[in-house]
């Protein structure tokens, strides 16, 4: 099974579950990813404590989405969220697999406005 195929399609399920539009940027994406000749900038920095042990510590509230056609490791990571940050809510959303927000923008969209929403208005 091919990268794309992979995070696009989601284990077990056909080629053609999403649009072709979809399949296609994610494979220009990839592209510019895997290209030798991309200059990356920064470096890792290791925190002390790290980051895993202190989200405990977060104050902001915390959406963790998991497409339910997904590896099932991302939707454990999203209900570890859920039980370690004091304010994180994690939503398994069905029919999509890896790339949530390109299946199902306004999905994911009316997510974050109502994890917002408590917050007040920004201007």
């Amino acid at each position: 099974m091919t990268g794309v195929r992979f995070w696009v399609d989601g284990i077990g399920q056909p080629a053609d579950r999403v649009p072709s539009e979809i399949r296609e940027s994610v494979r220009a994406m990839s592209r510019e990813v895997a290209d030798p000749g991309r200059v990356i900038y920064g470096r890792p920095i290791r925190l002390a404590p790290p980051a895993a042990e202190r989200l405990d510590t977060l104050t902001m509230p915390v959406l963790a989405i998991a497409g339910a056609l997904d590896v099932s490791d991302v939707w454990a990571t999203a209900r570890h969220l859920e039980r370690t940050c004091p304010n994180a809510r994690a939503v398994l959303m069905p029919g999509v697999a890896h790339l949530i927000a390109l299946e199902a923008p306004e999905a994911v969209a009316a997510l974050i406005v109502e994890l917002l929403r408590p917050l007040g208005r920004f201007d």
